[in-house]
């Protein structure tokens, strides 16, 4: 199991007892006005917020022990290739998978995890990973089938187990522009009497 920083003071969205006094006095209209002493403030009080991600693994125990770690893109292509032969029975050649990401519309953000507040916001709007997984395979299985007729984005349900991960993350791995945004959406949120 991965270890629990005992020392951290954790941001929660849903336990409104954890936000701080200190915002919500004025709405924030863009991420760019978020006042750096608010920044600063919120960095000094928290050093995680409880944050949520849907995927489908294959084994949930690979997170258990070594955390949530980030695929490659060649990692991912290989996974789904193995994971369509292993699962579904379906093999596709090198031509076929190259041709479907020369299409591909869908973004590849690599070395990015995304993740929410609330795990009622996920799953209500984007529970679509839990279903399918990735959303960059799901979109190259979409023009495999209009290329192929042999896969579609439902063979992805055919393998792995949906899954809401509980993160805890690190503020320290948030990018400066992620953190002023959670400052102005909590600040928001307060604001409004959310």
């Amino acid at each position: 199991m991965v270890g629990v920083d005992k020392n951290m003071n954790l941001f929660e969205w849903k336990l409104k007892a954890s936000w701080p006094s200190y915002l919500g006095e004025n709405y924030i209209d863009d991420v760019r006005k978020v006042p750096l002493s608010l920044v600063r403030r919120f960095k000094k009080d928290y050093s995680h917020v409880k944050t949520y991600h849907a995927c489908r693994p294959i084994n949930i125990q690979s997170y258990l022990e070594n955390g949530v770690c980030i695929q490659s893109f060649e990692e991912l292509i290989e996974g789904f290739i193995a994971n369509l032969e292993k699962y579904c029975k379906i093999e596709l050649s090198k031509k076929e998978i190259l041709s479907a990401i020369a299409q591909s519309r869908f973004p590849l953000h690599q070395k990015r995890l995304y993740t929410v507040l609330d795990d009622d916001f996920l799953i209500r709007y984007a529970g679509h990973y839990a279903i399918y997984g990735s959303e960059y395979i799901a979109g190259l299985a979409q023009i495999l089938r209009e290329e192929t007729g042999k896969v579609s984005k439902e063979n992805l349900k055919q393998y792995g187990m949906p899954t809401v991960l509980v993160i805890d993350l690190n503020l320290n791995k948030v990018s400066e522009y992620d953190f002023e945004a959670l400052v102005k959406v909590v600040n928001n949120a307060i604001f409004y009497g959310v």
